[in-house]
């Protein structure tokens, strides 16, 4: 069995899901939250660890129409800090769209690269386990059969 090509997430209120839903009538949004570190992971690793604002959007039938990645700055920078600097900027992301509605939606597959780090919904199946799944990069939200928009964190 092969990973499906459009998977539904839930809305999971105050937690990653919480800012995900509907705008400008059967548009698809996702606004979260994220961070990139490279692999290896430096032995300086807050210099590296940089933290977005993310807004992803679909059109009704799920498919992407474009992502936008607000850098907000890196760990060292004081993590909490810039992870606050971060949701204002979600916040604000979300506050363009007109008409927004929070709901469960329903998805395609899609990656894109944004400062050299793929920001995407991907196949991130492990074949020689056996393993089928989809993650949120750079997330790390990891969805699997039943594909019923329950994930993992």
């Amino acid at each position: 069995m092969a990973v499906p090509t459009k998977i539904k997430i839930n809305r999971e209120e105050e937690y990653y899901t919480h800012y995900i839903g509907k705008y400008s009538g059967e548009n698809q949004f996702m606004a979260l939250i994220g961070a990139t570190l490279p692999e290896p992971l430096p032995k300086d690793w807050t210099n590296h660890k940089k933290w977005y604002a993310i807004l992803h959007t679909f059109n009704s039938d799920g498919k992407h129409i474009e992502s936008k990645a607000v850098f907000a700055g890196r760990t060292c920078d004081g993590e909490d800090d810039v992870v606050d600097k971060a949701r204002v900027k979600r916040n604000k992301m979300v506050s363009s769209l007109e008409n927004v509605s929070f709901e469960d939606i329903k998805i395609s597959l899609f990656s894109t690269e944004i400062d050299g780090f793929i920001f995407g919904l991907v196949d991130g199946s492990e074949r020689k386990e056996g393993i089928e799944k989809i993650v949120l990069l750079p997330n790390d939200l990891e969805f699997f059969s039943p594909w019923d928009g329950e994930y993992d964190t």
